[in-house]
């Protein structure tokens, strides 16, 4: 690992932290998401953090090849962010694998939490 990805991660957190202090009260709120949802969330983070180990990459190579942070990527993986649907498909792509392959435990937990949903009106 260069100094250089070190040093611009560290950067990177300092101004990251910065921004949210100064941020604070302003702009819209964040939906907060409901227990079944930060469930699926979990879910999600348990397989993308798993399929990341099973391929023996760090947390740094992923956020390299994806031009984003690690720390973004340990939100992501400890259920803490919700990716969008870009920052979605790069990590489907780091991963060499597609959308489907990622989603394949968080699916069928999402569908069961929308049925539910849909069935009480």
């Amino acid at each position: 690992m260069s100094i250089g990805i070190v040093l611009y991660n560290i950067v990177y957190r300092i101004f990251y932290l910065y921004v949210r202090v100064l941020m604070v009260g302003k702009g819209k709120s964040k939906k907060r998401l409901t227990e079944q949802e930060h469930a699926i969330l979990k879910i999600f983070a348990a397989d993308l953090a798993a399929e990341r180990n099973a391929q023996d990459k760090t947390q740094m190579e992923m956020a390299i090849s994806m031009n984003t942070h690690t720390y973004y990527l340990s939100r992501v993986e400890g259920g803490t962010m919700e990716p969008g649907l870009i920052k979605f498909l790069y990590l489907a792509a780091a991963l060499g694998k597609t959308p489907q392959e990622l989603l394949k435990n968080t699916w069928p937990a999402f569908l069961e939490h929308y049925n539910k949903m849909q069935s009480k009106g």
